[in-house]
């Protein structure tokens, strides 16, 4: 008994070493230990605070992740506790809208989405050289912000990067950059020109659309794959119009006959423009191409034209005739939906595809339903999809309309006819019944003339 005590006094120590070692163990495994002040949190996603920004530490760098509301002024400082300030997170300045001017240092390398959407009072800020990520919609609705220069080594411009920057004059953009996203310059209502660099190979739809300044592009002469002419962005063999500058003031447009394709949104809400001479080489219009077009009233497509995209006229909204030629065969949902004006559609047989409200239709915003366009008729051959369409639309038949017409014409014929017979009738009516009189006269005339020989001295 006295030496099992002996053992167990014996094994204490080595059992306390154990336990010790283990609670170091779970403390250092999960970062609960409290060493002093400095350490009260650990590094993970919990925000510290100096000044009115709050951060992070995030891979042994500062991550700025947001900013007090109220401040008019920030400036960012390049080093927080001796750790380099490296990113600006994500809406870290979202919706600080009394914001006036940002100073950012040196040091940052990336700036993220949304990183100063609604700083609608922005007016000054310097993107630092060592950026090389701007994240979509960074400056999202800065209407304020008058110029941007973005530095050499960003290859990517994302989607509403600086979308609804209305004051926007001047854009730097870099030789690196590669790639110009959907709606990423949309609104800049300020900007006049826009010079793009010789390594672009991708510019989205909508990059620089509803620009209602924006006369002109400039597109360097090394770029592969675009080219600018007349001031319009084309690819580089001219068979696409990619983006026709919004904010030019000419009325009437003609294509060169190099093009086959009219890019999606193209020439969205181009609202100056009343007249397009198409390409004779045309065999595309894409999606949205003319959407919002409000100034053009009829437009001629050629003949060689294959497929209408989806909503390519839409809202176009005094467009008044269209005649689709026999080479379409396609014409896709949305065409002309909302073309209020548009009454009469020719649609020949070739056309073997017709999208959802594709033709007289509208939106009802009050009722929030899609609704027809009363008056609207459609001339298509009996069993075509023209005028399949028109059946299942209840749209008005060309060919009823003509019958309508042709029974119009024959009961006014008739009632012409029954009017001639009966002026006839009265004509000879009267006639008669004026020679009748006519003989009456005569006779009494006679029997005056008889009165007129009687002799008295006879009678007597």
């Amino acid at each position: 008994m006295k030496r099992n005590i002996s053992r167990i006094i014996l094994s204490l120590p080595i059992v306390l070493l154990i336990i010790s070692t283990l609670v170091i163990a779970g403390i250092t495994a999960y970062g609960e230990i409290i060493i002093d002040d400095a350490m009260l949190v650990t590094e993970s996603e919990d925000d510290y605070t100096y000044n009115e920004l709050k951060y992070t530490i995030e891979d042994g760098g500062i991550k700025i992740t947001s900013c007090d509301k109220e401040s008019t002024e920030v400036v960012v400082p390049d080093k927080i506790d001796g750790k380099t300030v490296v990113k600006i997170g994500d809406a870290a300045f979202y919706n600080c809208s009394k914001l006036t001017k940002v100073q950012l240092p040196g040091t940052i390398e990336e700036i993220g989405q949304q990183a100063f959407e609604g700083c609608s009072a922005l007016a000054e800020i310097s993107i630092p050289q060592k950026v090389k990520i701007i994240g979509g919609a960074a400056f999202y609705g800065c209407s304020e912000l008058k110029k941007i220069e973005i530095p050499e080594g960003v290859d990517r411009i994302h989607k509403e990067t600086f979308y609804r920057c209305a004051s926007l004059q001047v854009v730097e953009l870099p030789e690196s950059l590669t790639y110009i996203g959907q709606n990423a310059f949309t609104l800049c209502n300020g900007l006049k020109e826009v010079k793009i660099k010789k390594n672009v190979k991708t510019i989205v739809p909508m990059a620089f659309s509803q620009c209602e300044k924006l006369e002109k592009f400039f597109i360097d002469k090394e770029n592969e794959d675009y080219a600018s002419i007349d001031g319009n962005i084309f690819t580089k063999d001219g068979s696409e119009i990619v983006a026709y500058a919004s904010g030019n003031l000419r009325t009437e447009y003609t294509m060169p006959d190099t093009v086959k394709k009219v890019g999606d949104y193209a020439f969205l809400n181009c609202v100056k423009l009343e007249k397009i001479v198409f390409s004779n080489s045309l065999e595309e219009i894409c999606n949205g191409a003319f959407l919002g077009c409000f100034g053009l009233k009829e437009i001629k497509l050629p003949n060689s034209l294959d497929t209408i995209g989806e909503g390519a006229f839409s809202d176009c909204i005094n467009l008044t005739k269209i005649e689709i030629p026999k080479s379409v065969t396609t014409v896709s949902s949305y065409a002309f939906y909302g073309c209020l004006q548009l009454k009469k559609i020719k649609i020949p047989s070739s056309v073997t595809a017709i999208g959802e409200y594709a033709f007289g239709y509208n939106y009802n915003e009050s009722a929030e339903l899609n609704e027809v366009i009363s008056g609207v008729i459609v001339d298509a051959p009996i069993g075509s999809a023209g005028y399949n369409y028109a059946v299942d639309n209840k749209l008005q038949l060309a060919k009823d309309v003509n019958s309508n017409k042709g029974v119009r014409i024959i009961a006014i014929i008739m009632v012409l006819v029954i009017i001639a017979i009966v002026a006839v009738i009265i004509y000879f009516k009267k006639r008669s019944e004026k020679e009748l009189l006519g003989d009456m006269v005569e006779s009494s005339i006679i029997d005056d003339e008889d009165d007129d020989d009687f002799d008295f001295d006879d009678y007597l």
